[in-house]
């Protein structure tokens, strides 16, 4: 096993060279334990932090680098304070990967649960279209909703749920925009003016 300078451990194989299980330090992923713990239904251990958003400081930079170059090695373990390891499930391994992609290019993570209860304000702002277009979308049953009061509130499982269906749907419009195009033979096809000159 070896350390290199950032305090991320490996083992090696016989001939030197790093093998695809990727050890890193526990409490260097603790946004990651964040995650793990609200995933398992620990929430009341990581109460004050279920909101929580992580970034990288410029000083960690090298060592997300590094992280992230070992990740992507294979399947990864974690060493424990007591030598105890633990083989991290593919799913929960590609979900590090894609923390630390997002961590090491600047952008934020936050933790939320799925159940989380939204504003029709903060759902619309996560969507990236204007309240009143959310609320149409509400009232068309786009979107489940409940009442608080008299509040509407959405769950974080079900706004996800609509943009992934809008996403689909774009998908699928595009890709028969580009079919069509094809079957036309005017996919590549550039539309110049009357009067433009071609060199």
């Amino acid at each position: 096993m070896r350390t290199n300078a950032s305090g991320m451990r490996w083992h090696s194989s016989p001939d030197g060279s790093r093998n695809a299980n990727a050890y890193a330090d526990v409490g260097y992923l603790a946004c990651f334990a964040y995650f793990v713990c609200i995933k398992l239904g620990m929430r009341h251990a990581m109460a004050s932090s279920i909101n929580g958003r992580f970034a990288v400081p410029e000083t960690e930079q090298t060592q997300m680098a590094e992280l992230r170059r070992l990740i992507e090695q294979g399947s990864t373990k974690l060493v424990g304070a007591d030598g105890h390891q633990v083989q991290l499930p593919a799913t929960v391994h590609n979900l590090l990967l894609s923390i630390v992609k997002n961590l090491e290019a600047g952008k934020g993570i936050s933790i939320v649960p799925e159940h989380q209860q939204l504003t029709t304000q903060r759902a619309a702002n996560l969507l990236g279209v204007s309240r009143p277009f959310l609320i149409g979308l509400i009232e068309n049953n786009e979107i489940p909703f409940h009442m608080i009061g008299s509040h509407r509130r959405i769950y974080l499982k079900d706004l996800l749920a609509y943009k992934h269906r809008r996403s689909r749907v774009r998908r699928e419009a595009i890709d028969r925009m580009a079919k069509t195009q094809l079957k036309d033979g005017t996919y590549d096809k550039v539309v110049l003016p009357e009067d433009a000159e071609v060199e």
